[in-house]
């Protein structure tokens, strides 16, 4: 089933020409890595699948029932506890406190759980997991994560590699990244942009993307030489 479908998707910003003749989908059961250099158009991409911008020209579709993103901005309140800020997230959107099961479910889902600590005290890769969980108050059939190993260390990025595998079993995923070797291994297709769909394919388990991806780009500058 198609959650999004772009077709011929351009998007201009301050008079910019930013992406142009974008065309993908993502379907239920899709773990896709969307890779390209800074500045190729990865998250403006990600506003648009969102709904957080509007595309110039060209049509967006979106069936999901619910989403949820993740950008490097963390966003929360910081002299709250992990639990009070789950809290917060729920009486927004569904006017109710979470249950004790529900906090149970949530923090063996993003392994996290810091007692009374406050968010102001927490690592990074903390916030980054706590954001995530805010996330699953809604139970989300499409996440999207825009550049999530960023400001990681080695052990985050590790972690945070085997929390996109555990919310891949409920949801979608849509990973914006520049980071080839962390992808490998938790996507099923890459998409590969630099302002407008370089290539799209099936990423195949123990397939290293980097020779792929420099044979794009390499292609690429070639033509232009």
């Amino acid at each position: 089933m198609e959650l999004v479908k772009f077709d011929l998707v351009n998007k201009d910003i301050d008079g910019k020409r930013i992406l142009q003749d974008i065309s993908f989908s993502i379907r239920t059961g899709e773990i896709i890595g969307l890779i390209g250099p800074n500045g190729a158009g990865k998250t403006t991409t990600m506003r648009l699948v969102s709904g957080i911008y509007r595309p110039t020209s060209g049509h967006i579709s979106r069936t999901y029932k619910e989403s949820g993103v993740v950008l490097d901005r963390d966003g929360m309140y910081e002299n709250l506890t992990m639990r009070e800020q789950l809290n917060y997230v729920s009486l927004l959107k569904t006017g109710k406190t979470i249950t004790d099961e529900e906090y149970s479910t949530i923090t063996n889902t993003i392994a996290l759980d810091t007692g009374s600590k406050r968010i102001s005290k927490f690592s990074k890769g903390m916030k980054r997991r706590l954001s995530i969980g805010c996330l699953l108050i809604s139970k989300p059939d499409l996440i999207l994560l825009d550049e999530p190993f960023i400001g990681l260390d080695p052990q985050g990025q590790k972690s945070m590699q085997k929390l996109l595998k555990e919310l891949s079993k409920s949801s979608s995923l849509f990973i914006s990244s520049h980071n080839l070797d962390l992808l490998e291994g938790v996507i099923n297709k890459v998409i590969l942009i630099n302002k407008t769909i370089l290539l799209e394919k099936e990423a195949v388990n123990g397939e290293s993307l980097k020779p792929m991806y420099f044979k794009v780009f390499e292609d690429i500058n070639i033509e232009k030489e």
